[in-house]
């Protein structure tokens, strides 16, 4: 009788620390499946989770390496003045830029520009991809954009 009531014992032990990793799974789950959201709408953040015996924790990260913008003086005015529309204000101030990608065909450099909002100090991430033009010049294409905080601009996806 021992026996069995240290078996079953044990068996239970064993299905309730399953579930506990089940739910780590699912939420390990969730973050990957919130990341393919976020790539596809093309948001410079990302999520990275954290296990431990306690659950799961999710850090939001920018995407890219810190790195100095490909664009010259003249395309940063026009990307910084595309910014500005998008933003609904003119004060703003460039505070990172970072690498994404890199593309032969057409020639096309991906990055994540960090800017803040002057009137409030609140930090914003803007995909930015400059474009070779067939025509001559470059094009300048904003997509995701996401709220950013301090301790994002410390960090590569990398150094976390």
């Amino acid at each position: 009788m021992k026996i069995k009531v240290l078996i079953g014992s044990l068996l239970l032990m064993t299905f309730i620390v399953g579930c506990s990793g089940l739910g780590n799974s699912t939420a390990l789950a969730g973050v990957k499946i919130a990341n393919e959201k976020l790539e596809k709408d093309d948001s410079p953040v990302r999520y990275v989770a954290n296990e431990s015996q306690y659950g799961v924790s999710f850090q939001p990260y920018l995407i890219g390496k810190i790195a100095p913008s490909i664009a010259d003086s003249i395309l940063k005015v026009d990307a910084l003045k595309l910014i500005m529309q998008k933003e609904d204000t003119q004060d703003i101030e460039l505070i990172q830029t970072r690498f994404v990608s890199h593309s032969s065909d057409p020639i096309s450099f991906k990055e994540v520009w960090v800017v803040k909002r002057t009137k409030d100090n609140e930090l914003h991430a803007h995909s930015i991809q400059f474009i070779q033009s067939p025509q001559s010049g470059t094009d300048i294409k904003l997509s995701g954009a996401a709220r950013a905080f301090e301790e994002m601009l410390k960090k590569s996806q990398s150094e976390l």
